[in-house]
């Protein structure tokens, strides 16, 4: 669950602004849009999209003048619409909300960042993630109570972290497993901000933090990276994982070994990505579908390595169990779990090594998360592939697709100048649809428990595939984490 960031920079590229600045990814600067006009009627009201987001059941997109559309899944109202329990499979606006220069989604729970450095939230806050004890949910957005003005903020399933304009990390939310990184012996969830620390006091100099399932990750301004959280499939990159090997679990930062000169970070699920300026990628945590994108599935991977194959990378992004990476031609690439048609390459399996997405071309950014790909282009189309059982396409349809569809309801400049530089000068050298009947609003347990379920359950006939899919450890890791889930609520 990728970073929004916003605050001083403007309507700058938020995704890679501030963070390819400093790097030879940069060529002649930061990516960056023009603050464009209108550009045709359109459900978005003619104002094209500037980013796309993901949830782990929907999609957001900024667009030009502060606005946020939203579409799939919105059973903890997390499309902010002022309904809960229904799913929109074509864009709807969030009531009430003010501009906003940057929008982060999470498991149920969506963000967005004013000009002004305040932070809104809306959907679940079953573990506190809107900063407002004692609610469940809310279907619109409320101001979420910060001791400071952020600069960006990020979500994980349950957690959320925010960066101060002095680059201080905060974090909030289920802590179940020290992923809210305020040291050890702390609350398993909690509404009120903490200041995410490492083993010598407060992080501090922060560009830019991300979040998985039950872990979080933070860049320092000098490339290195820290971890803190759920580590029993390597999440944390320091070489060992589990309680065998002494760390189930991080509630400090630990840095990532090994590790220089990165640039961007993405997690998604229980595996982690790095981008360093060079134009690699490094992957770590679980490789149980192939995530680790080197040609092997295993259970995990403790430590950092290259994903084969891939070179002049400018963007990752990372869904569930699935990997993305945009080269520096404005193609997609894809590895990981596909059954879905999360690769979009047209077919609906694993990939262990990295596929391109079918059909895309100067994309400028990406988004990921459950089993969904989110890519806009530089004319301000929106493209989306993988699950659609939630609407979460934005396609108006309730299918999966194994290859780019595009979002409808949204304006785009195709044909016009589009952003001001679309990609880096200089690259490394070289209808209406309604769900299938279930319970309009499920408590929290339920929500957590459908969270978890999602990725280790076959969605055609309900087989459990935590065995086949890494193993007896796998299933018995999995069980842990429902356990305490079921505890922390």
């Amino acid at each position: 669950m990728v970073l929004a960031r916003g605050g001083t920079l403007g309507w700058r590229k938020p995704a890679l602004a501030g963070v390819l600045a400093a790097s030879s990814l940069a060529g002649a600067g930061p990516l960056a849009f023009s603050r464009p006009a209108g550009c045709g009627a359109a459900g978005s009201g003619g104002q094209r999209v500037v980013e796309v987001a993901a949830g782990a059941y929907a999609g957001y997109a900024l667009l030009a003048d502060g606005q946020v559309m939203a579409w799939g899944d919105d059973l903890e109202g997390q499309l902010g619409d002022g309904r809960a329990g229904v799913v929109e499979a074509l864009p709807v606006r969030p009531k009430g909300l003010p501009p906003v220069v940057a929008v982060a989604g999470g498991g149920n729970s969506a963000f967005a960042v004013t000009r002004g450095g305040a932070l809104w939230g809306w959907g679940d806050d079953s573990q506190g993630q809107l900063g407002w004890p004692g609610v469940l949910s809310s279907p619109v957005p409320v101001p979420v109570p910060l001791p400071a003005k952020v600069a960006a903020v990020s979500a994980g399933a349950f957690s959320v972290y925010a960066i101060g304009r002095g680059g201080t990390v905060w974090s909030w939310g289920d802590n179940s497993f020290g992923q809210l990184g305020n040291g050890p012996g702390q609350a398993p969830a909690r509404a009120r901000p903490g200041v995410v620390r490492n083993l010598h006091g407060d992080l501090h100099g922060a560009l830019s933090v991300v979040a998985g399932s039950a872990d979080a990750y933070a860049l320092g301004a000098n490339g290195q990276v820290w971890a803190f959280g759920d580590n029993s499939l390597g999440q944390l990159g320091q070489g060992r994982a589990g309680p065998r090997a002494g760390l189930a679990a991080s509630g400090l930062a630990l840095r990532v070994p090994g590790l220089s000169g990165v640039v961007q970070l993405a997690a998604g699920g229980d595996t982690v990505y790095a981008l360093r300026k060079d134009g690699s990628v490094w992957a770590w945590g679980d490789d149980g579908f192939g995530e680790l994108g080197n040609g092997t599935v295993r259970l995990f991977e403790a430590k950092p390595a290259p994903v084969a194959g891939l070179a002049h990378v400018v963007a990752v992004a990372a869904g569930a169990s699935t990997g993305y990476a945009l080269r520096s031609d404005g193609t997609v690439w894809a590895w990981g779990r596909g059954t879905e048609g999360e690769l979009g390459d047209g077919q609906a399996v694993d990939e262990s090594r990295p596929v391109r997405v079918r059909g895309l071309s100067e994309v400028v950014e990406l988004a990921a998360d459950g089993d969904v790909g989110f890519a806009l282009d530089r004319h301000g189309v929106v493209w989306s592939w993988g699950a659609g059982n939630l609407g979460q396409l934005g396609d108006g349809g309730g299918v999966n697709s194994a290859v780019p569809v595009r979002v409808v309801g949204l304006a785009s400049c195709r044909g016009s100048a589009g952003l001001s530089r679309a990609i880096a000068a200089r690259a490394p050298s070289a209808g209406q649809w309604h769900a299938p009947s279930r319970p309009s609003r499920l408590p929290a347990t339920g929500a957590i428990v459908r969270y978890w379920a999602t990725r280790y359950t076959c969605p055609s006939h309900g087989t459990w595939l935590g065995p086949t899919a890494g193993g007896s450890k796998r299933l018995a890791g999995l069980a842990g984490r429902l356990a305490a889930c079921f505890l922390s609520v």
